[in-house]
């Protein structure tokens, strides 16, 4: 009787500990819940016009590196492309949050649009949690014209 007694809270043990395992491996990391497409409008600013240059329809494609970076890559009609790597992305209640990163952009001459030039260049962006259209992303690119600033949010209706 105590052997069968000792081998029923045994299976019953078993059944508690399975039943308690952890829920949640099916959770997305910070990572997979910013990867996209974000599509917007670019105001670059700088030293040399009083009014930002806007361009439409430009695009910022967030891949998965680790469970909470991502690789950032900006595609401009204008302002060139730039991928920045292993960008740190955090979680606060409302937001995500992508660390500012350096890297380089390939920018093309104005005077001759199949040669580009390769600019250092800083990127950092948030995204709200409840609605990934409502972005910000910020680019910096201090070796040209005195220093570009590019604001890259959703395109104004």
């Amino acid at each position: 009787m105590k052997k069968l007694l000792m081998a029923l809270f045994t299976v019953a043990l078993c059944a508690g500990f399975a039943a308690c395992s952890s829920n949640d491996d099916n959770e997305p990391s910070i990572a997979d819940k910013v990867v996209g497409v974000y599509v917007g409008q670019t105001a670059a600013s700088f030293q040399y016009s009083p009014n930002p240059d806007l361009t439409d329809g430009d695009s910022i494609i967030v891949t998965k590196a680790t469970d909470n970076t991502v690789n950032i890559e900006y595609r401009g009609k204008k302002w060139g492309k730039g991928t920045f790597k292993n960008v740190r992305v955090t979680e606060t209640n409302d937001a995500y949050t992508f660390a500012e990163t350096a890297s380089t952009m390939a920018i093309a001459s104005p005077h001759q649009p199949q040669v580009s030039k390769d600019y250092a260049a800083n990127i950092k962006g948030t995204t709200k949690k409840t609605n990934k259209n409502n972005f910000s992303f910020n680019i910096t690119v201090s070796g040209l014209m005195g220093g570009v600033k590019i604001a890259f949010t959703p395109k104004a209706n």
